[in-house]
């Protein structure tokens, strides 16, 4: 049996697509198990969304610019890290915008990172290239 993931902070979804068919088939779903959605807007347009309190949240700009509250702009290909204070974001798009909004707990933890590795020292790291190099994380098979 499948399961929708359920967020636990919110049942509001913020729908973004293109194509206006696919939103609307993505929202009877959504609307079928419970869910309240919400269409993003475009070009000179805010939205608000709502974020856990005290989680880090990062907006990846994958197309276009925005501003979080009175931010500097973010723009395309750039990284805003907002402030863990408050429990919304007012987004203001400033022209047709494509972003990735991530939010996650705090793990109070130290970061390393090299190449794709992340882990929390510098020992750990040196770990996950011995271990990727010997095989020990598997294999893709190449393309044919």
């Amino acid at each position: 049996m499948t399961t929708l993931f359920k967020p636990t902070t919110s049942t509001d979804i913020l729908i973004v697509d293109d194509e206006a068919d696919i939103g609307l088939l993505i929202e009877g779903i959504l609307s079928d198990e419970g869910f309240k959605t919400r269409k993003a807007l475009n070009a000179d347009k805010a939205v608000t969304l709502a974020v856990p309190a005290d989680y880090t949240t990062l907006l990846v700009v994958l197309q276009g610019a925005v501003r979080v509250g009175e931010s500097e702009p973010i723009t395309e290909a750039q990284v805003g890290i907002c402030d863990r204070v408050g429990n919304q974001l007012i987004l203001h798009s400033l022209v047709d915008t494509k972003a990735l909004l991530l939010c996650g707990e705090p793990i109070a933890e130290p970061i390393v990172g090299q190449g794709p590795f992340v882990m929390n020292s510098p020992a750990e790291i040196y770990q996950a290239m011995a271990d990727y190099q010997s095989g020990k994380m598997g294999s893709l098979a190449p393309n044919d």
